[in-house]
């Protein structure tokens, strides 16, 4: 994996958000930020521009740009048994890459609760 690839969560149910790969930490784990299609606390809006349309091949990314939104500060640790799979769904491009680095400003948190959880306090 490599930085501003895009994956899916295993449980799409608890955690609907695809999440960008900034990178290892470990052999299991990385650092991963979140993407949302909601405006709600405070996420901020990103361009078409971040995001590249199809891979190498040509061949479409199942995510793309659509009405996304950075949940902009907190970047959390993630393991890879957590992935649906390592296969890239999206990938953003080097604008894409320095907007994220611009606004995640935390140092990773491991995360096992649904994000809303977490921003609610719920953990």
């Amino acid at each position: 994996m490599k930085k501003g690839e895009i994956f899916w969560a295993e449980n799409k149910k608890n955690n609907p958000h695809p999440i960008v790969f900034l990178e290892w930490i470990d052999t299991v784990s990385f650092k991963a930020c979140i993407l949302s299609t909601r405006p709600t606390n405070y996420n901020i809006p990103m361009l078409k521009k971040h995001f590249y349309e199809n891979d190498k091949n040509g061949i479409s990314y199942p995510i793309q740009f659509l009405n996304t939104y950075l949940v902009p500060k907190d970047s959390f640790i993630k393991m890879t048994f957590w992935l649906q799979s390592e296969v890239v769904q999206g990938e953003l491009t080097k604008e894409g890459i320095d907007f994220i680095e611009k606004y995640i400003i935390r140092e990773p948190v491991l995360c096992p609760a649904p994000i809303w959880k977490y921003k609610s306090g719920k953990r």
